[in-house]
């Protein structure tokens, strides 16, 4: 039977996915890894300019997956990749300002086949699918359209295609009222079947038969044979996000999907996790309820992603949790217990997609959420290793971005509130946090130090690009910043800031870095210049504008009180306990000035120094003077200095000085 096209036009199509993930697939070898990521803006694809000064809670939600798929960032490009894990080759096969269907390899690992939406002369669209050969030939398998513009083309990357193991038939997506299923031949694109509302199909490993769901929200579970049929109904199974997966023996269909939890069973209340082991022939379906951590109340936009080992006797699932707290459980399904709970990036970062190589040895995952179709990473699961996969810059400014937005989320959800003396809350100067605000033995400390580590190795890495537009690599050197603090290279990220502080143009922002400068000198235990930098703030802050308040009784002057006013106190206060615990006040203080090693332009170069406010203070350092009656004179390179006559053989030290203060330039601005 060949369907007419043409009986499509005036159709109006409503394709819902839900929270369907865009597969990455393994190739049969395990060598080669297919996949499509969505390219979005680079001012949408990470943090707004600025977010470094930005203490308040912005979009890390979206960026880690965890809001609704309507306000995830649109793509302006669809980028079909062919990567190896190995080498890090990678392949562009197909780019295209339209949305591009998840791929699916050819047994042999020798072909792929994925879905395209064209734009027809009249501005409608049509879906093309095209077969690829080799990186340098496609030839269009089957065409439909021209399809309606109330399609949700963007839920494209989530359609899968299905080819048979004898390699004679692809099962690909077919629009009509609802989503369906069309099984054509590969040789000449003859439609041979088309099965309305269905999804998710997946074909057994003898090719004899189609495993594929219907509905909506709550799915139901059929099959097919190669004779074209009626399909036969074999379950209903809840909220599913993948295709099923088939038994080695072709007996039995599994699937782990979503469901509520039934009256008087023995399992958590609310929806709970269910691994479904359904016999093709019609028998009782076995369930067994997953240890998946329980969540509240019913969100179908929160799926479970799972897949299997090769010889099945391990199952990897994610699991949504409540608090935005996304686990990949390693399941052993015929012992029934957990080999581990873990995610291999933090728990914040949603993951989906899993995918494990033929070999068992590394699952594959997208981070960011089933419909946000990012750049996968890889989980080495022997030895807990995780590598992004950044085939292109704008995949690794995704990951730049999904690094970020995970450390702030902790952040800003771990830091304590800071409030001044009248009970006023004060705003910090940046959300990372002051050293000695987390103690280095709890588990959210560890886990921002391995985010710095993941991210430091995205933004040393050279870009593909020789010129990067300059709202971008301001972004990167904040996270380079951000990155070096949170790993605790203060040295690196004492560069990474003085570079920021050379492009920084508000007042704002560089009195921020001021007080970031501050934190650094902390972690590096330099205690003068803490003291001197929070002092610095300090006489900012007692000269804060005033404005003339006329009340009742009369005129009064009043400060103008600023968000982060009276930070520079709370900072003080913090260096003062962090001294005290770390004990670098004791000892040789090695890290003190002594006024002949102070470099005048160190201070002048000070950004938003005044005129009179900074104090070059004398340290008590003994000094070495033969033993001569009377006074003497030492002179070096800030003056002249007396120095008190003492008895033959006694110590001699240097009489307690006056301050001193000294004229600084003023920055231009």
């Amino acid at each position: 039977m060949r369907l007419c096209a043409a009986g499509l036009l005036g159709l109006t199509l409503t394709v819902s996915l839900g929270s369907v993930p865009a597969p990455v697939l393994w190739s049969s070898e395990g060598r080669w890894l297919a996949y499509t990521v969505a390219v979005r803006s680079e001012e949408q694809r990470l943090l707004a300019p600025g977010w470094l000064y930005d203490v308040k809670a912005g979009p890390e939600r979206e960026q880690l997956g965890w809001s609704a798929s309507i306000s995830r960032p649109p793509a302006l490009l669809y980028r079909l990749w062919t990567t190896r894990p190995d080498t890090g080759d990678s392949v562009l096969l197909e780019e295209s300002r339209n949305p591009l269907t998840a791929p699916v390899w050819r047994t042999d690992g020798k072909a792929l086949a994925f879905g395209r939406l064209v734009p027809d002369p009249d501005g409608r669209l049509r879906f093309e699918v095209v077969v690829q050969d080799s990186p340098e030939s496609q030839r269009v398998l089957f065409k439909q359209g021209p399809l309606e513009a109330d399609l949700r083309s963007a839920d494209l990357p989530g359609l899968t295609l299905a080819w048979s193991s004898d390699g004679r038939y692809l099962a690909i997506p077919h629009f009509q009222r609802t989503l369906g299923i069309a099984i054509v031949r590969v040789d000449d694109g003859r439609v041979l079947k088309a099965i309305p509302d269905a999804s998710l199909p997946s074909w057994s490993p003898d090719g004899t038969k189609l495993a594929f769901l219907r509905g909506a929200d709550l799915k139901s579970l059929h099959s097919l044979d190669t004779n074209f049929g009626t399909p036969r109904h074999l379950a209903d199974v809840g909220q599913v996000s993948q295709p099923p997966t088939w038994s080695r023996d072709k007996r039995s269909v599994l699937v782990v999907a979503r469901r509520q939890s039934r009256p008087g069973a023995r399992e958590p209340v609310g929806t709970v996790t269910v691994l479904f082991k359904v016999p093709i022939d019609g028998g009782v379906k076995e369930e067994l309820t997953l240890p998946a951590d329980p969540r509240v109340g019913d969100r179908p936009e929160l799926g479970t992603s799972f897949s299997f080992a090769q010889d099945e006797d391990a199952l990897f699932f994610s699991d949504d949790a409540d608090g935005d707290q996304s686990i990949v459980c390693w399941f052993m399904p015929r012992g029934k217990v957990v080999h581990k709970k873990d995610n291999p990036i933090d728990f914040t970062v949603r993951l989906s997609a899993l995918t494990v190589t033929p070999g068992g040895k590394t699952l594959a995952f997208r981070a960011g959420g089933p419909d946000f179709f990012a750049p996968p990473g890889l989980w080495d699961l022997p030895t807990g290793r995780f590598t992004p996969l950044t085939p292109d810059d704008s995949a690794r400014l995704e990951w730049i971005a999904t690094l970020v937005a995970s450390a702030r989320q902790l952040l800003l959800g771990g830091l304590p509130a800071v409030a001044g003396e009248n009970g006023r809350s004060i705003e910090r100067a940046t959300s990372l946090p002051i050293p000695g605000e987390f103690a280095e033995n709890l588990p959210l400390a560890a886990r921002l130090r391995r985010l710095g580590r993941f991210g430091i190795a995205l933004c040393d890495r050279p870009f593909l690009k020789a010129e990067l537009k300059p709202e971008v690599r301001d972004q990167v050197d904040e996270a380079r910043l951000y990155f070096e603090y949170l790993r605790g290279d203060y040295d690196a990220a004492l560069l990474a800031l003085e570079a920021l502080e050379e492009r920084a143009t508000s007042p704002d922002h560089r009195l921020r870095l001021v007080s970031l400068r501050a934190q650094i000198f902390m972690g590096k235990g330099q205690v003068e210049r803490v003291d001197r930098t929070i002092e610095f703030l300090r006489s900012l802050d007692r000269n804060a504008p005033r404005r003339i308040e006329f009340t009742p009784e009369g005129p009064r002057l009043t400060v103008e009180e600023a968000p982060n006013q009276g930070w520079s106190n709370y900072l003080a206060l913090r260096a003062k306990e962090w001294a005290k615990s770390s004990g670098t006040r004791s000892g040789l203080n090695l890290d003190r000035l002594v006024p002949e090693a102070i470099d005048p332009i160190e201070f002048e170069a000070m950004p938003f120094a005044r005129d009179n406010i900074l104090e070059l203070r004398q340290d008590d350092v003994p000094a070495v003077i033969d033993n001569a009656p009377g006074a003497a004179v030492e002179r070096g390179n800030h003056g002249s200095r007396r120095l008190v006559p003492v008895a033959p053989g006694a110590e001699r030290k240097v009489p307690p000085q006056p301050m001193k203060l000294r004229r600084v330039r003023r920055p231009s601005f």
